[in-house]
C-alpha cells in the first residue's frame, strides 16, 4: 500500500482540504474493520463506509475516485495503477485541491 500512504501524506499535509474516504462492500467488512485496515498499514482515514459497491457503479477494487468540494466526482481510476498513472492521479489531486501542499513543500 505506499501509493495509499502517500495520498495520505498528502492528505495529511493539505490541512483539512483534502479527505480520505474508504468504502468496503457492505457484506465484507463493517466501518470499524475498514478503518483498522487501513490504520494498520499507517493510513489515516476521515472516514469509512459500508455499502454495496453496486449501489454506487463501482466494479472493481481498488477503486479511486476524486471527489470535488462540491461533491462532483472528478475522477475515478480502477485496479492497481502503473507508477505512471499513480504520477497523473496525483498531479489530478492537486489540479483540483488548491492550496494542498505538494511534496516538495511548495504549494498549489
Amino acid at each position: 500500500m505506499p501509493f495509499y500512504r502517500r495520498l495520505a501524506a498528502i492528505r495529511t499535509a493539505s490541512q483539512g482540504r483534502l479527505r480520505v474516504l474508504a468504502i468496503a462492500p457492505k457484506a465484507s467488512e463493517t466501518e470499524l474493520e475498514t478503518k483498522a485496515h487501513f490504520s494498520e498499514q499507517g493510513i489515516a482515514l476521515d472516514g469509512a463506509q459500508a455499502i454495496s459497491f453496486s449501489a454506487i457503479g463501482v466494479l472493481g477494487t481498488p477503486t479511486v475516485a476524486l471527489v470535488g468540494s462540491d461533491g462532483a466526482v472528478v475522477a475515478v481510476w480502477t485496479g492497481k495503477l502503473p507508477q505512471e498513472k499513480e504520477t497523473q492521479m496525483v498531479e489530478r489531486i492537486f489540479a483540483v485541491c488548491r492550496g494542498c501542499i505538494r511534496e516538495n513543500g511548495r504549494g498549489n
